[in-house]
Protein backbone atom coordinates (compact mmCIF):
# COMPACT_ATOMS: atom_id res chain seq x y z
CA UNK A 1 0.00 0.00 0.00
CA UNK A 2 1.17 3.04 -1.27
CA UNK A 3 -0.06 6.76 -0.03
CA UNK A 4 -0.27 9.55 -2.82
CA UNK A 5 -1.97 12.86 -2.43
CA UNK A 6 -5.48 11.96 -1.97
CA UNK A 7 -4.99 8.06 -3.48
CA UNK A 8 -4.03 5.04 -2.01
CA UNK A 9 -2.52 2.39 -4.04
CA UNK A 10 -2.92 -1.16 -3.66
CA UNK A 11 -0.90 -3.79 -4.95
CA UNK A 12 -2.09 -7.73 -4.16
CA UNK A 13 -0.18 -10.49 -5.49
CA UNK A 14 -2.72 -13.74 -6.03
CA UNK A 15 -1.34 -17.64 -6.12
CA UNK A 16 -3.72 -20.94 -6.53
CA UNK A 17 -2.60 -24.29 -6.38
CA UNK A 18 -4.80 -27.22 -7.79
CA UNK A 19 -4.18 -30.71 -7.88
CA UNK A 20 -6.69 -33.41 -8.93
CA UNK A 21 -5.86 -36.95 -8.76
CA UNK A 22 -8.26 -38.66 -10.85
CA UNK A 23 -10.35 -37.73 -13.81
CA UNK A 24 -13.00 -35.75 -15.06
CA UNK A 25 -15.88 -36.20 -17.72
CA UNK A 26 -14.62 -34.67 -20.98
CA UNK A 27 -16.52 -31.05 -21.34
CA UNK A 28 -13.89 -30.16 -23.99
CA UNK A 29 -16.74 -28.90 -26.31
CA UNK A 30 -18.37 -27.04 -23.98
CA UNK A 31 -18.88 -23.68 -23.94
CA UNK A 32 -16.84 -21.79 -21.00
CA UNK A 33 -15.43 -18.68 -19.94
CA UNK A 34 -13.06 -17.85 -17.89
CA UNK A 35 -12.32 -13.93 -16.35
CA UNK A 36 -10.28 -12.11 -13.68
CA UNK A 37 -14.09 -12.12 -11.64
CA UNK A 38 -13.91 -16.46 -11.57
CA UNK A 39 -10.43 -17.73 -12.86
CA UNK A 40 -9.78 -17.94 -8.49
CA UNK A 41 -13.00 -19.67 -8.28
CA UNK A 42 -13.15 -23.36 -7.25
CA UNK A 43 -15.92 -24.28 -9.61
CA UNK A 44 -14.25 -21.34 -12.29
CA UNK A 45 -15.83 -24.20 -15.32
CA UNK A 46 -18.89 -23.75 -13.62
CA UNK A 47 -19.27 -27.78 -13.96
CA UNK A 48 -20.80 -28.51 -10.32
CA UNK A 49 -20.20 -31.57 -8.14
CA UNK A 50 -20.74 -33.09 -11.82
CA UNK A 51 -17.25 -33.51 -12.53
CA UNK A 52 -13.69 -31.56 -10.99
CA UNK A 53 -11.02 -29.65 -13.21
CA UNK A 54 -8.53 -32.47 -13.76
CA UNK A 55 -4.53 -32.35 -13.35
CA UNK A 56 -2.00 -29.99 -11.75
CA UNK A 57 -2.19 -26.32 -12.33
CA UNK A 58 -0.85 -22.90 -10.79
CA UNK A 59 -3.31 -19.71 -11.45
CA UNK A 60 -1.18 -16.64 -10.75
CA UNK A 61 -2.16 -12.97 -10.80
CA UNK A 62 -1.83 -9.37 -9.78
CA UNK A 63 -4.50 -6.64 -8.67
CA UNK A 64 -3.39 -2.77 -8.92
CA UNK A 65 -5.91 -0.73 -7.44
CA UNK A 66 -5.76 3.21 -7.22
CA UNK A 67 -8.89 4.50 -5.00
CA UNK A 68 -9.72 8.44 -3.92
CA UNK A 69 -9.36 9.04 -0.27
CA UNK A 70 -12.13 11.54 -0.02
CA UNK A 71 -14.91 9.28 -2.47
CA UNK A 72 -14.94 5.76 -2.58
CA UNK A 73 -17.22 5.74 -5.36
CA UNK A 74 -14.26 7.05 -7.25
CA UNK A 75 -11.15 4.24 -8.21
CA UNK A 76 -9.32 2.05 -10.70
CA UNK A 77 -8.49 -0.95 -11.11
CA UNK A 78 -6.26 -3.72 -12.93
CA UNK A 79 -6.24 -6.94 -12.60
CA UNK A 80 -3.97 -9.69 -14.75
CA UNK A 81 -4.07 -13.31 -14.65
CA UNK A 82 -3.25 -16.62 -15.91
CA UNK A 83 -3.05 -20.67 -15.39
CA UNK A 84 0.08 -22.75 -15.59
CA UNK A 85 -0.21 -26.76 -16.19
CA UNK A 86 2.52 -29.23 -16.24
CA UNK A 87 0.60 -30.94 -19.07
CA UNK A 88 -2.34 -30.42 -21.54
CA UNK A 89 -5.54 -31.43 -20.15
CA UNK A 90 -8.07 -32.15 -23.16
CA UNK A 91 -11.38 -32.50 -21.53
CA UNK A 92 -10.86 -28.73 -19.87
CA UNK A 93 -13.01 -26.78 -21.79
CA UNK A 94 -10.96 -25.53 -25.07
CA UNK A 95 -13.30 -22.42 -25.15
CA UNK A 96 -11.65 -21.75 -21.81
CA UNK A 97 -8.08 -21.69 -22.78
CA UNK A 98 -6.87 -22.98 -19.32
CA UNK A 99 -6.45 -26.83 -20.33
CA UNK A 100 -3.22 -26.10 -22.27
CA UNK A 101 0.56 -25.70 -20.45
CA UNK A 102 -0.22 -22.31 -20.77
CA UNK A 103 -3.51 -20.21 -20.77
CA UNK A 104 -4.17 -17.05 -22.38
CA UNK A 105 -3.60 -14.04 -19.98
CA UNK A 106 -6.76 -12.57 -19.00
CA UNK A 107 -7.39 -9.13 -17.82
CA UNK A 108 -9.89 -6.36 -16.63
CA UNK A 109 -9.77 -2.58 -16.26
CA UNK A 110 -12.64 -1.07 -14.18
CA UNK A 111 -12.54 2.72 -14.16
CA UNK A 112 -15.48 4.52 -11.91
CA UNK A 113 -15.71 8.13 -12.28
CA UNK A 114 -18.55 8.38 -9.51
CA UNK A 115 -21.06 6.79 -8.04
CA UNK A 116 -23.35 6.81 -11.16
CA UNK A 117 -20.71 6.33 -13.66
CA UNK A 118 -18.13 3.09 -14.61
CA UNK A 119 -15.95 2.15 -17.47
CA UNK A 120 -15.13 -1.00 -17.72
CA UNK A 121 -12.81 -3.54 -20.25
CA UNK A 122 -12.14 -7.40 -20.25
CA UNK A 123 -9.86 -8.91 -22.08
CA UNK A 124 -7.97 -12.34 -23.27
CA UNK A 125 -4.98 -12.72 -24.90
CA UNK A 126 -2.99 -15.51 -26.50
CA UNK A 127 0.08 -16.97 -24.67
CA UNK A 128 1.59 -16.07 -28.00
CA UNK A 129 0.96 -11.85 -27.44
CA UNK A 130 -0.56 -11.88 -30.75
CA UNK A 131 -4.16 -12.09 -30.43
CA UNK A 132 -6.94 -10.82 -28.96
CA UNK A 133 -9.56 -13.36 -28.64
CA UNK A 134 -11.76 -11.53 -25.86
CA UNK A 135 -12.26 -7.59 -26.04
CA UNK A 136 -15.32 -5.86 -24.30
CA UNK A 137 -15.64 -2.50 -23.09
CA UNK A 138 -18.92 -1.47 -21.31
CA UNK A 139 -20.16 1.76 -20.06
CA UNK A 140 -23.11 2.55 -17.34
CA UNK A 141 -24.89 4.59 -15.86
CA UNK A 142 -27.19 4.50 -12.87
CA UNK A 143 -28.85 6.18 -9.74
CA UNK A 144 -31.44 5.37 -7.18
CA UNK A 145 -34.11 4.28 -9.72
CA UNK A 146 -32.29 3.88 -13.39
CA UNK A 147 -29.66 1.47 -14.23
CA UNK A 148 -28.64 1.32 -18.55
CA UNK A 149 -25.37 -0.81 -19.55
CA UNK A 150 -24.10 -0.74 -22.82
CA UNK A 151 -21.49 -3.43 -23.68
CA UNK A 152 -19.54 -4.24 -26.67
CA UNK A 153 -18.01 -7.92 -27.32
CA UNK A 154 -16.01 -9.12 -29.51
CA UNK A 155 -14.84 -13.16 -29.64
CA UNK A 156 -11.78 -15.17 -31.53
CA UNK A 157 -10.14 -18.00 -31.91
CA UNK A 158 -10.63 -20.80 -29.76
CA UNK A 159 -13.47 -18.59 -27.63
CA UNK A 160 -15.99 -18.21 -30.26
CA UNK A 161 -16.76 -16.09 -33.16
CA UNK A 162 -19.06 -13.26 -31.84
CA UNK A 163 -19.11 -9.36 -32.61
CA UNK A 164 -22.29 -7.79 -30.80
CA UNK A 165 -23.58 -4.72 -28.77
CA UNK A 166 -25.60 -5.52 -25.45
CA UNK A 167 -27.91 -3.11 -23.68
CA UNK A 168 -29.59 -3.70 -20.37
CA UNK A 169 -31.79 -1.37 -19.17
CA UNK A 170 -33.55 -1.36 -15.48
CA UNK A 171 -36.02 1.05 -14.01
CA UNK A 172 -37.41 0.76 -10.52
CA UNK A 173 -41.24 2.45 -10.22
CA UNK A 174 -40.64 1.47 -5.82
CA UNK A 175 -38.85 -0.44 -3.67
CA UNK A 176 -41.30 -3.68 -4.85
CA UNK A 177 -41.60 -2.48 -8.70
CA UNK A 178 -39.33 -2.51 -11.81
CA UNK A 179 -39.01 -3.30 -15.24
CA UNK A 180 -35.94 -4.57 -17.21
CA UNK A 181 -35.03 -4.69 -20.46
CA UNK A 182 -32.31 -6.70 -22.54
CA UNK A 183 -31.52 -6.75 -25.86
CA UNK A 184 -28.70 -8.08 -28.30
CA UNK A 185 -27.54 -7.24 -31.68
CA UNK A 186 -25.15 -9.72 -34.05
CA UNK A 187 -22.76 -6.62 -35.61
CA UNK A 188 -22.03 -9.27 -38.70
CA UNK A 189 -25.13 -10.31 -39.66
CA UNK A 190 -26.43 -7.16 -38.67
CA UNK A 191 -29.46 -8.29 -37.03
CA UNK A 192 -31.14 -8.12 -33.29
CA UNK A 193 -30.75 -11.38 -32.08
CA UNK A 194 -33.25 -11.39 -29.42
CA UNK A 195 -35.30 -8.96 -26.85
CA UNK A 196 -35.88 -9.86 -23.17
CA UNK A 197 -38.85 -6.90 -21.11
CA UNK A 198 -39.67 -8.37 -17.71
CA UNK A 199 -42.49 -6.88 -15.36
CA UNK A 200 -41.47 -7.51 -11.54
CA UNK A 201 -43.61 -7.13 -8.51
CA UNK A 202 -41.29 -8.60 -5.22
CA UNK A 203 -42.58 -8.65 -1.62
CA UNK A 204 -41.27 -10.54 1.33
CA UNK A 205 -43.79 -13.10 0.15
CA UNK A 206 -44.08 -13.11 -3.18
CA UNK A 207 -42.76 -12.42 -6.42
CA UNK A 208 -44.89 -12.11 -9.59
CA UNK A 209 -43.54 -11.13 -13.22
CA UNK A 210 -44.64 -10.86 -16.43
CA UNK A 211 -41.69 -11.94 -18.86
CA UNK A 212 -41.95 -11.02 -22.85
CA UNK A 213 -39.18 -12.97 -24.75
CA UNK A 214 -38.22 -12.43 -28.33
CA UNK A 215 -35.57 -14.23 -30.08
CA UNK A 216 -34.73 -13.37 -33.85
CA UNK A 217 -32.97 -16.27 -36.29
CA UNK A 218 -30.22 -15.43 -38.12
CA UNK A 219 -31.86 -16.74 -41.46
CA UNK A 220 -34.56 -13.80 -42.65
CA UNK A 221 -36.89 -16.44 -43.91
CA UNK A 222 -37.36 -17.75 -40.22
CA UNK A 223 -40.77 -15.97 -38.36
CA UNK A 224 -38.78 -14.76 -34.55
CA UNK A 225 -40.05 -16.78 -31.79
CA UNK A 226 -41.91 -15.00 -29.13
CA UNK A 227 -43.29 -15.95 -25.59
CA UNK A 228 -44.73 -14.88 -22.46
CA UNK A 229 -44.62 -15.86 -19.45
CA UNK A 230 -46.47 -15.31 -16.04
CA UNK A 231 -44.67 -16.29 -13.12
CA UNK A 232 -45.39 -16.13 -9.58
CA UNK A 233 -43.25 -17.46 -6.23
CA UNK A 234 -44.70 -17.54 -2.99
CA UNK A 235 -42.03 -17.93 -0.37
CA UNK A 236 -40.62 -20.27 1.10
CA UNK A 237 -43.15 -22.61 -0.58
CA UNK A 238 -43.24 -22.94 -4.77
CA UNK A 239 -43.09 -21.44 -7.61
CA UNK A 240 -45.70 -21.54 -10.43
CA UNK A 241 -44.59 -20.33 -14.06
CA UNK A 242 -47.62 -20.22 -17.15
CA UNK A 243 -46.38 -19.65 -20.76
CA UNK A 244 -48.66 -17.85 -23.06
CA UNK A 245 -49.64 -18.06 -26.82
CA UNK A 246 -49.36 -14.14 -27.92
CA UNK A 247 -51.06 -15.63 -30.66
CA UNK A 248 -53.58 -15.44 -28.57
CA UNK A 249 -53.97 -12.12 -28.15
CA UNK A 250 -52.74 -10.91 -31.75
CA UNK A 251 -56.07 -12.35 -33.66
CA UNK A 252 -58.17 -10.74 -31.16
Amino acid sequence: MKLEDNFVNYIKPKLSFRFNPGSMKDYSGANRSINTDNIFSIDRLSIGGDSFEEGKSITAGINYTKENIDDINKYFSFDLASVFRDKEQKKIPNSSTIRSKSSNIIGSANYSLSENYLLEYNFSLDNNFNNLEYNSVAATYKNDNFMTRFNFIEENGKIGQTNSIENTTEFKFSEDKYIYFNTRRNRETNLTEYYDLIYEYKNDCLTASIKYKKTYYQDRDLIPDEQIYLSLTLFPLTTFEQKVNPDLYRNN
